[in-house]
């Protein structure tokens, strides 16, 4: 998985060096969700906005 995040956010940096915003946003992405899908265990939804509030009640619980 870090891996993967990895490559995908040094090909998110070379977009932005091009010009090529929304496709580095896209790329920005996908290593994001796989990082916060890794780090929140029994993680069982797929939809963005649930993931974001799962990650939010997460760090709230964790530095709150």
């Amino acid at each position: 998985m870090r891996l993967k995040a990895e490559v995908l956010l040094r090909e998110a940096r070379m977009d932005v060096e091009h010009g090529s915003y929304n496709k580095a946003v896209s790329a920005s992405y996908f290593p994001l969700r796989l990082t916060v899908e890794h780090l929140i265990r029994g993680l069982l939804t797929t939809k963005d906005d649930k993931i974001a509030n799962a990650l939010y009640r997460e760090i709230k619980r964790k530095c709150w």
